[in-house]
């Protein structure tokens, strides 16, 4: 995991309570006018540049 995405999931999962860390959390781009996605998932060994949510505007969610 690349240092920026290990300090963004760090900070997301600070503001968590302890049930909420339980459930899967992931980033979403969303693209304003366009009905396409792009998620990364906590799991994911990609990068944000690999993801393509590098340099966007994310929205922290959870299942």
């Amino acid at each position: 995991m690349d240092a920026a995405k290990n300090i963004l999931w760090s900070f997301c999962y600070s503001r968590l309570t302890k049930s909420e860390r339980k459930k899967p959390l992931k980033l979403t781009r969303l693209i304003p006018g366009q009905s396409k996605t792009i998620t990364l998932e906590y799991e994911s060994n990609l990068t944000f540049e690999q993801s393509g949510v590098a340099n966007s505007l994310v929205f922290a969610t959870w299942e």
